[in-house]
């Protein structure tokens, strides 16, 4: 069921949904529910609408950036076997579902890389 976003009824259930925002939205979505001095249902309102105009500046879609870089920040002890049962996943759930195919065999060794080397960054 969609709703209207800027609606102002107050039995209008919230747009968004906290799990489908990346932590950027999380947090203006938080500082625009606890800074609003209206009931709950109209404070969760102006929150969506305040993480609304920040997707319409759409800057966290100026570049693509490959799982691998969070896992070499939380996870800097995989093997290469354990790397590539996880990445094609990870790969699909990070692009939002716009990756279709399995990397290849190179672009696997390539992310493999590219998290090894990453895990430096973190230390």
């Amino acid at each position: 069921m969609e709703t209207n976003p800027l609606s102002s009824d107050p039995t209008t259930p919230p747009l968004l949904r906290w799990y489908s925002m990346n932590a950027r939205e999380q947090a203006v979505w938080s500082a625009a529910y606890i800074a609003c001095a209206l009931d709950p249902a109209r404070a969760a309102q102006s929150a969506d609408k305040a993480v609304l105009a920040l997707r319409s500046l759409a800057i966290d879609e100026s570049q693509f950036i490959g799982p691998e870089y969070d896992a070499a920040r939380y996870c800097s002890d995989m093997t290469f076997e354990r790397f590539s049962g996880w990445y094609p996943i990870a790969l699909k759930i990070a692009s939002r579902n716009q990756i279709l195919r399995e990397p290849s065999a190179d672009e696997l060794r390539q992310a493999f890389e590219t998290y090894r080397m990453s895990t430096t960054d973190f230390f």
